[in-house]
């Protein structure tokens, strides 16, 4: 393996042998980087890093070289610790060995102490096992202990591969933190710290300088990213549709899944999180959120509105309020007109619509002059309250199913529906939704 540091941003970053000389770019700062050739004098043995463990909270560190014997500060705890020397350090990691038996079949081992928390597999019964995360003494003549090499089972080990490293074959990944040195004199003071150490990482960085790319955890999955939380908001815009249409209710929380569907999306395809990124998922949240209002408004809302238009039953206190609206009787008298024959149908729905909007075209008005005129007449002349009621009762159909067609023609028809959705409940959903969209999508749920 290959060790070696960013020119730019200082980042540590560890490579195959194979890649020795090739081109990068740094998943940190984005800036080309120069993997050193092995030959150089910098590779697994030639640029050392201390590998080690948090005294107070067992937390994996690892450090360059360079900073043996002085006193930093563990991230996840925040306790003061020694970084241990190297040629110490080595001789105990050697020294250290952890005794465990298979959970399965009761096989004995002794391994070393770098691999506790790993998993491992019995060669006897080809189980998992995890190595306990902690230090036991060697018994005085233990059964079938055996050395297992860093690298995994070679063609010369004299174990014979009796434990078989689940990993072996994949560059260790570990679980390190980065560490604030401190002074030596200052161990417990916030003040007298530095911040120009960055702790070595696996897993996706390895990644990204291996290939050259950013990959989904480097700075090249930002665009990424982005497309992937409008993706999210978009699925969560359609289940709430599907939920809408099998239940025939709209359940308001849904909208919160709609906002943390965006903040996932935006968290899984890069780690360079930033405040920037959770408002954009926040944002494509709300888009979501009202993408979802739309579909649900278009093909669950609007056809209930219609079908309910449609079969509505008028009551007597319905009618009597349609007989004591000049604007329903006018539009009543219009299709009197036309079932006794004095006017077409088209000019009576034209005459009505005239009456109805104020900006009405000179032409509209010419056309339909006298057939307004004519049902203003019949208006007056229904004198009788049961007359009245008797028109009401024999037409009020005509307008229901004339109302429904207008609600599904035309985009005042969605707009009705589209309102219809909200309540005073989607503001707190509402809130919900974009507060986790920003957490997830900014890290800040880390």
């Amino acid at each position: 393996m290959i060790e070696f540091a960013c020119s730019s941003c200082g980042r540590n970053m560890r490579v195959k042998d194979e890649y020795s000389g090739k081109k990068a770019k740094c998943p940190t700062c984005g800036q080309p980087i120069e993997i050193p050739r092995v030959g150089a004098g910098l590779s697994a043995a030639g640029s050392e890093i201390i590998k080690f463990r948090c005294e107070h909270c067992n937390q994996k560190i690892g450090l360059p070289a360079r900073y043996a014997g002085k006193r930093v500060r563990c991230a996840k705890c925040q306790g003061a610790i020694s970084v241990p020397q190297a040629a110490e350090r080595s001789a105990q990691a050697s020294a250290e060995k952890i005794q465990l038996s298979c959970d399965h079949c009761g096989k004995a081992y002794a391994v070393p102490a770098k691999y506790a928390g790993k998993r491992v597999k019995c060669k006897q019964c080809g189980e998992a096992v995890t190595v306990p995360d902690g230090k036991a003494e060697l018994p005085a003549e233990p059964s079938d202990v055996f050395a297992v090499a860093a690298g995994g089972m070679g063609e010369s080990d004299t174990w014979a591969g009796d434990l078989l490293a689940m990993e072996a074959s994949a560059p260790e990944a570990e679980d390190v933190l980065t560490v604030k040195p401190l002074e030596p004199d200052a161990a417990a003071s916030e003040s007298n710290t530095f911040d120009d150490v960055v702790a070595l990482r696996g897993g996706a960085a390895d990644r990204a300088v291996r290939t050259g790319k950013g990959g989904f955890g480097g700075i090249g999955g930002v665009p990424v990213a982005i497309v992937a939380s409008f993706c999210g908001a978009l699925l969560g815009a359609l289940i709430w549709l599907v939920i809408a249409a099998a239940t025939g209710y709209q359940i308001g929380y849904v909208a919160w899944g709609v906002g943390a569907l965006a903040g996932v999306g935006m968290s899984v395809f890069t780690d360079r999180q930033s405040v920037a990124l959770g408002v954009l998922a926040a944002f494509f949240g709300l888009c979501g959120i009202l993408m979802g209002k739309v579909f649900v408004a278009k093909w669950v809302v609007l056809p209930m509105l219609q079908k309910g238009i449609a079969q509505f039953e008028l009551a007597d206190e319905n009618i009597a309020e349609m007989v004591d609206d000049p604007d329903t009787m006018f539009s009543i008298a219009c299709l009197e007109l036309v079932e006794s024959g004095e006017i077409d149908e088209e000019v009576a729905w034209d005459t009505i619509d005239a009456r109805m909007v104020e900006d009405v075209p000179a032409e509209m008005l010419e056309k339909t002059e006298a057939a307004a005129q004519k049902a203003a007449e019949l208006s007056d002349r229904w004198s009788s309250r049961p007359e009245k009621i008797a028109a009401v009762r024999a037409h009020a159909g005509k307008l229901r199913s004339k109302m429904a067609s207008f609600i599904a023609e035309t985009s005042a028809g969605l707009i009705i529906a589209f309102v219809a959705t909200f309540s005073f409940m989607d503001l707190l959903w509402f809130l919900m939704a974009l507060g986790s969209a920003y957490t997830i999508g900014s890290g800040r749920n880390n």
